[in-house]
């Protein structure tokens, strides 16, 4: 796989950042900077679905299927191609190597451990940990507490699987 960060959703986040007033270390992606700034929209919702690929949209759909018919454009993800990183990526516009979370499952030091990110357990046996232990090891400030921070509503809101993820 080659990684293309020029068209990766990193664009899309850095794109509504900067709408915001954010900044971010990647540029915007140029066509939702323009969309954004001709809308001038009071709310954007950004929905990430998980394994939802153009090419499996492509090959599984009808042409005439509600996706088919309304994808204007495509992006590309992060690089490892993981639901982790890019749910991560998606929620603080960095890459997987700039904010740590790589994957489902990954080694924390401190606790010398497989862990599970997420669900804060051990990826072997389901030893529980302590809620947000990677967190905690490895943080992540992501858009909703900087948008919150400069007093711009928002909200967040992931699957069960990611208890810090809906405030």
């Amino acid at each position: 796989m080659i990684v293309d960060y020029e068209g990766s959703i990193l664009k899309y986040v850095s794109a509504i950042r900067g709408y915001y007033g954010l900044d971010s270390s990647y540029g915007p992606d140029l066509k939702l900077k323009a969309l954004l700034e001709e809308k001038r929209p009071e709310k954007i919702f950004l929905i990430l679905i998980d394994a939802m690929g153009s090419n499996l949209i492509s090959r599984k759909l009808p042409e005439d299927s509600f996706l088919r018919r309304n994808m204007t454009w495509t992006t590309t993800t992060v690089f490892p191609t993981t639901t982790t990183a890019a749910t991560v990526s998606i929620q603080n516009g960095k890459s997987p190597s700039e904010n740590g979370w790589l994957g489902w499952s990954q080694y924390l030091k401190e606790a010398n451990d497989i862990i599970v990110p997420f669900l804060s357990k051990a990826y072997y046996g389901g030893k529980p940990y302590e809620p947000g232990i990677f967190s905690k090891y490895v943080p992540v400030t992501n858009t909703v507490t900087e948008l919150k921070e400069k007093g711009i509503s928002a909200r967040i809101l992931n699957p069960s699987f990611d208890p810090d993820g809906c405030e």
